[in-house]
């Protein structure tokens, strides 16, 4: 039962995702794609195992997108306050997702919804843009904040995604 499909699907951190899937066998499937986080463009490749070739799911991924222009995206979120910096000029990041989920369908075509948690890595460029600085303390006394790096940032965090997979072959 090997099947070939196109596939696409959207979610946190994955943004939204347009790639391919092959499913060797009814019981497990493995999917590579490229995206879009509204930041930069990204990929992503993993394998998922379906036990009972529909119902629940395990699914192991890895991606990464290179890094954009972060700053229109935090504006919008932040709200007009919001000045931009040279932090948000370059982000991109790379992450691990392992999700639980239920794949149902026809044979022509599957629907997913995958949550779980996501390991990320990302690097904050020009840190002094946004956490540099100095406090003046209840005693007249100047703390300066500096950073001579590149500050390394590594999250745990909930993470899902829903999509399609269409069959072709």
């Amino acid at each position: 039962m090997r099947q070939l499909g196109m596939t696409f699907d959207v979610g946190l951190p994955d943004g939204a995702i347009l790639g391919v899937a092959y499913r060797p066998a009814f019981w497990t499937r493995l999917q590579a794609g490229a995206g879009t986080n509204a930041i930069s463009p990204g990929v992503r490749a993993g394998a998922s195992l379906v036990p009972f070739g529909s119902g629940p799911s395990l699914t192991l991924e890895g991606g990464y997108y290179f890094e954009g222009d972060a700053n229109s995206v935090i504006g919008k979120v932040a709200g007009s306050g919001y000045s931009s910096s040279r932090t948000g000029e370059r982000i991109g990041y790379q992450f691990v997702n392992m999700h639980l989920g239920l794949d149902f369908g026809l044979k022509s075509a599957t629907f997913f919804l995958h949550g779980g948690m996501t390991y990320l890595h990302t690097r904050l460029h020009d840190a002094n843009d946004i956490f540099g600085g100095q406090t003046v303390g209840s005693d007249g006394s100047v703390t300066t904040y500096q950073f001579n790096q590149d500050l390394t940032l590594n999250a745990l965090f909930p993470s899902f995604k829903l999509g399609i997979i269409v069959y072709i072959v």
